[in-house]
């Protein structure tokens, strides 16, 4: 590997030696960042490093080597060779060479390596505003958008009849000079948020954004401001996510002590051994929170540090990451506000909450849920972009399918999709051999609060096509199956598509999951392929997936049984990859009698089970309704 990459930032070498001025017409670009939190987070200060024949870009630790690809975009005309190595494995180096055959934007290249796979539904990370930055400690904002540009006041003053180049900005101060991305990305205490707009006449448009309401650095007359609150910015979920937490941690408790030098905290584990430096010029990326997940908890002084901004955005990222927090002492009112209901909730917990495996994984989930809705991205800058009344991408819709045999289910099946938490849900009711007309069904139907669509399918209809039939009546975006006797916690909706955001598979669903075994009157814990992480199948009662991406393979196969199981072999034909979420909201029912399409029999989850228990025990986050086959229990 060269020499001299720098930690925290891109760092550009020219052919023959360092340079810290943007590279124009370089042979040879290397770029170097500690993870690709900070590579992707740095893509809009690429702009004026110029062009090259060869870029050779160097991440030097990270566990998420598929975020990182030979960009197909450019292989057609402009890629000569291209060469992709993963360093060390685990959670170390990837090294990317592009040889060009013309020379090109070094920020484009980048762009087209960190690029994903496109899957249907998915959204730009600011949803779909275009990101100024006015300074480079403003590149924590982008996040890894590709729209994300840095601007100055030129780039602004457009003609009335123009497009702008952006519509928001960021950053404490409009620069006077274009930028130069010398110093390393870095959170910014004092960014504001704000909105300004130019004077309303017919030669100028408005433009809002988000900076400093400092006057000495606009020289722009009759220009109004109005300060609002302090502000964090986005997470990045595509890096720092639950992806990869772990249920049973190895080691004990870990403690951030607060390094002024380093401008960040050292954490040190029980033992005294420092694991990791959280900075705050660097930010915290998917190499850190891989080195803090073998610890059951991190024990976080939230008076240490510079500023409640700082600390409310090292508790926000933490909680992003699923990463139990206890706080030694309460939150500062700042930082309490700032936080929200992710603040609540850290200050709830405690070292014994964090002892006992599923109590603490189920304050991470509910913490990582508020946390990813509140911080994420897209939900983030769909937020900004309702204060500042600029239009956003719409939030993600979703159609559920229920297909059921069973009129006396309908009820049960209907209610646990009205009550979930996600807003933009519609149902398609596939009636299999079930008449709309049945008073049961007549009942339920009237009784449903969601938008629905009832579809009627003869009895003699194969499996597949009865989800085909309700698929074509699908509008939203997404498309989740569920059973009509299976158990659903009121967050399953919003957590599989959250899985999806931040996951950027094509299928999400759960591949371990609890199950009620009414014969035998017993509750297991189905832990055999892990959750937050890549998976080789998902239960079919749990699956979600974009209708574009549904549509691409053909919808469900025509038969009548292993309807899922196909779609699975589908998606994985096309290129597309599975994620497994958490378990902690769902619970399978098996009863005798009850024609299930898949029943290997009680011993088959009691074999392979550590986790059991007498009679019905829901898991943390289920809430369970009334059983239609248990008597109303």
């Amino acid at each position: 590997m060269e020499r001299g990459l720098l930690r925290g930032r891109p760092e550009v070498l020219a052919e023959g030696g360092k340079t810290r001025a943007p590279v124009s017409g370089a042979r040879r670009a290397i770029l170097g960042a500690a993870s690709v939190t900070h590579l992707r987070r740095s893509l809009p200060l690429l702009g004026r490093y110029g062009r090259s024949r060869q870029v050779v870009l160097a991440v030097i630790s990270t566990d998420r080597p598929d975020l990182l690809s030979i960009p197909q975009s450019l292989t057609r005309d402009t890629v000569e060779s291209a060469d992709l190595r993963v360093i060390d494995g685990g959670a170390g180096g990837i090294v990317i060479r592009l040889d060009l055959r013309r020379r090109t934007s070094v920020q484009d290249v980048v762009r087209a390596v960190l690029a994903p796979a496109r899957r249907g539904g998915a959204s730009w990370p600011a949803a779909g505003l275009r990101l100024g930055l006015s300074e480079v400690t403003a590149a924590a904002w982008a996040a890894g958008d590709p729209w994300a540009r840095t601007v100055t006041p030129a780039a602004m003053n457009v003609a009335p009849d123009d497009i702008f180049p952006v519509d928001l900005v960021v950053g404490r101060k409009i620069c006077a000079e274009p930028l130069v991305p010398l110093g390393p990305p870095s959170l910014d205490p004092q960014i504001n948020g704000q909105r300004w707009s130019w004077a309303a006449t017919a030669e100028r448009r408005s433009l809002a954004g988000l900076v400093d309401a400092s006057a000495a650095d606009v020289d722009r007359p009759g220009i109004p401001w109005r300060v609002a609150a302090p502000v964090l910015p986005p997470v990045d979920i595509t890096t720092v996510s639950p992806r990869g937490f772990l249920t049973n941690p190895t080691a004990g408790e870990a403690r951030a002590r607060w390094r002024a030098g380093k401008a960040g905290w050292d954490v040190f584990d029980d033992g005294q051994r420092r694991l990791v430096t959280l900075s705050i010029e660097e930010g915290i990326g998917e190499d850190a929170i891989a080195r803090l997940r073998e610890m059951r908890r991190i024990v976080v002084n939230p008076s240490s540090g510079p500023g409640p901004v700082e600390m409310a955005t090292l508790l926000a990222t933490l909680a992003t990451a699923g990463i139990p927090t206890v706080l030694t002492e309460p939150l500062p009112g700042v930082t309490s506000d700032l936080l929200g209901p992710v603040g609540t909730a850290l200050a709830e917990l405690g070292v014994a909450d964090t002892e006992d495996d599923l109590a603490r994984e189920a304050w991470s989930v509910r913490n990582r849920r508020q946390a990813m809705l509140r911080f994420g991205t897209v939900g983030r800058w769909q937020a900004f972009g309702a204060q500042l009344g600029l239009a956003t991408s719409a939030a993600a819709s979703i159609s559920v399918i229920i297909p059921t045999k069973r009129a006396k289910n309908v009820s049960f099946a209907l209610a646990q999709v009205d009550r979930q938490s996600w807003p933009h849900i519609e149902i398609v009711l596939a009636l299999h051999g079930v008449q709309a007309s049945d008073p049961v069904v007549r009942d339920a139907i009237s009784r449903t609060a969601r938008p629905l669509h009832v579809v009627e399918v003869e009895d003699s209809t194969v499996f597949g096509d009865v989800l085909n039939a309700a698929l074509d009546r699908c509008s939203g975006r997404f498309v989740a199956k569920m059973d009509d006797d299976d158990w659903y916690g009121p967050d399953h909706v919003t957590d599989l598509l959250l899985a999806h955001d931040h996951s950027s598979a094509t299928l999400v669903g759960l591949a371990d999951h609890y199950v009620y075994l009414a014969e035998t009157d017993m509750t297991v814990r189905d832990v055999v392929h892990g959750t937050e992480r890549w998976a080789a199948r998902v239960s079919g009662g749990t699956l979600a997936i974009a209708r574009e991406d549904l549509l691409t393979v053909g919808g469900w196969r025509p038969v009548r049984r292993a309807v899922d199981r196909c779609l699975i072999q589908a998606v994985r034909a096309q290129g597309g990859h599975l994620y497994a979420m958490h378990d902690l909201g769902f619970c399978l029912y098996r009863g005798a009698g009850e024609g299930h399409t898949w029943n290997p029999g009680d011993d088959h989850f009691v074999a392979r089970s550590p986790m059991t228990w007498p009679g019905f025990v829901p898991p943390p986050e289920l809430q369970p309704i009334p059983h239609p086959a248990l008597g109303g229990r």
